[in-house]
C-alpha cells in the first residue's frame, strides 16, 4: 500500500488537508553493490577486513485502485493508476567485513563446521525521486534532490557444508535518511516553485536462504 498526504492550506501549514491510500505495484527494482575488501591490518582470532564500496538502488512504483479523503469529510474512489513514483539512492560507503569460522564439531561430532560473515558500513548518500500524479489536471510532477547517510548491517551464516556445496541463510538491514529540496512543476498550468525542508527515509530489510557451490 502507498499513502499520499497533502497540506494545501497556506494559513495552516501544519494541518493535513488531503489523504489518499492506494494499492501499489513495483514495476522495476535495480540493486547494484560493488566493494573492495582490503587486507586485514592486524592479526586477530577472526578475519576483519576494511571495505570501501559503491551501492546503487532504483525503484519504480505505480499506485492503483485507491481512495482519497479531505478534511471536510469528502471521500472519492481512485480507480485505475494514480501515481507513478521513482526513487533512486547513490551510496559511497566504508566499513568492515568480519569472517569467523565456526567449528561446532568440537562440541558434538555430528554437528557441521560453519562460517559467519558480518558486514557493517556507513554511507554518504545522494537521493533523487520523482512522482507524476496521473489523475491531477495538467502534468503535475514533483522532484526532490537530497543528501544524507545510511547505516547498513548484513549477516550471512553457512551452517551446512558437503564437499564443494554449502547452505545457509542471510539477513540485511539498511536505514537511509536524507534531506533536501522539493520542486513542483505543472507546465500546462504554469506552475513551477521550489522549497527546502523535504525529508526522505527508507528502512529496507530482508532475509533469505543462500546456497553456494564451486565449479
Amino acid at each position: 500500500m502507498m499513502q499520499d498526504s497533502d497540506w494545501e492550506d497556506d494559513a495552516r501549514p501544519d494541518q493535513k488537508t488531503v489523504f489518499s491510500e492506494s494499492k501499489c505495484r513495483l514495476n522495476r527494482g535495480l540493486l547494484v553493490d560493488m566493494k573492495l575488501s582490503l587486507p586485514s591490518p592486524i592479526d586477530l582470532w577472526l578475519d576483519v577486513r576494511p571495505i570501501i564500496g559503491y551501492r546503487h538502488q532504483y525503484f519504480s512504483f505505480t499506485t492503483y485502485d485507491g481512495f482519497q479523503a479531505d478534511i471536510m469529510g469528502n471521500r472519492i474512489a481512485l480507480p485505475g493508476d494514480g501515481i507513478e513514483f521513482e526513487q533512486a539512492f547513490y551510496h559511497i560507503y566504508f566499513g568492515v567485513d568480519c569472517l569467523l569460522e565456526l567449528n561446532a564439531s568440537r562440541l558434538m561430532s555430528a554437528l557441521p563446521r560453519g562460517q559467519l560473515e558480518v558486514q557493517a558500513d556507513y554511507a554518504a548518500v545522494v537521493a533523487t525521486n520523482e512522482d507524476l500524479h496521473l489523475l491531477r489536471l495538467g502534468e503535475r510532477v514533483t522532484r526532490e534532490k537530497s543528501s544524507g547517510h545510511c547505516w547498513h548491517l548484513g549477516l550471512r551464516a553457512f551452517c551446512w557444508r558437503m564437499s564443494d556445496f554449502r547452505l545457509g541463510f542471510e539477513g540485511d538491514f539498511k536505514r537511509v535518511i536524507t534531506t533536501g529540496s522539493h520542486n513542483l512543476i505543472n507546465g500546462p498550468l504554469r506552475i513551477d516553485f521550489s522549497f527546502g525542508g523535504s525529508k526522505i527515509w527508507s528502512d529496507q530489510a530482508w532475509i533469505g536462504v543462500i546456497a553456494q557451490t564451486k565449479f
